[in-house]
């Protein structure tokens, strides 16, 4: 992946903006990471709690100001060079996905340590998120563990299952697709709860009503979701 595609324009991901976040139990959360902006900002969470969305959201309402942004995917740290990291000091603001990602490569330690420092000297923000504590990620670079720990420390609470199943209606609302109670309940009882896997499960329904023109009535979701994919 080029830097080109991660830079310019910023592309904000379908549906992640802050109105499209279920906050639940975060709401001091997201406030602080919206309206009260630390500098340095680490956000842990387990996966499909919602941290990508987040900093997605940040990164569309900072563009949307007027201010350069870039989002680092650390998921896809094998197809990207460490090298990208040269110059984004000049972002006002530079999103760190999945920062644990990348514990144990020492060349994206070391690049993006020295990223860190640079956008602290020009007074820019910096936010990674992560699936552990800081102290457990792994990281053989002490130096970047430290400067991770220096900042804001934000932890995303787990959601309750009417906020889950308030998420789910909201992403297939913005699709024009309406999900009935016993359609969600069956994605809560019958499929793994995370964000993430219940987002994926919606795309292939999705998917499946588009291609066969069908609604997304019980039975159909069953007869979707007892198939093979694809």
């Amino acid at each position: 992946m080029r830097a080109e595609q991660l830079l310019l324009p910023f592309r904000l991901q379908e549906g992640q903006d802050r109105e499209s976040f279920v906050p639940g139990p975060n709401e001091p959360l997201l406030s602080h990471l919206f309206d009260r902006p630390d500098q340095t900002t680490y956000l842990q969470g387990p996966p499909g709690s919602g941290k990508s969305h987040l900093v997605q959201a940040l990164c569309a309402a900072t563009h949307a100001a007027g201010a350069a942004v870039v989002c680092l995917p650390m998921g896809q740290a094998p197809e990207l060079d460490p090298g990208l990291c040269e110059g984004l000091e000049a972002m006002a603001l530079v999103c760190v996905d999945d920062i644990d990602r990348i514990a144990g490569n020492v060349a994206w330690e070391t690049a993006l340590f020295h990223l860190y420092n640079r956008l602290r000297d020009a007074g820019h923000r910096w936010v990674a998120t992560g699936r552990h504590p800081v102290a457990e990620a792994g990281f053989i670079l002490p130096d970047l563990a430290s400067r991770l720990q220096w900042g804001c420390q934000l932890r995303l609470a787990p959601l309750a299952d009417e906020d889950r199943a308030e998420a789910l209606r909201r992403r297939a609302s913005r699709r024009g697709l309406e999900l009935s109670r016993e359609v969600v309940d069956y994605l809560l009882t019958r499929h793994s709860r995370d964000l993430g896997s219940l987002f994926r499960l919606l795309d292939r329904l999705d998917s499946s009503s588009l291609r066969q023109q069908r609604r997304l009535t019980l039975p159909f979701v069953r007869q979707v979701l007892s198939g093979p994919e694809g």
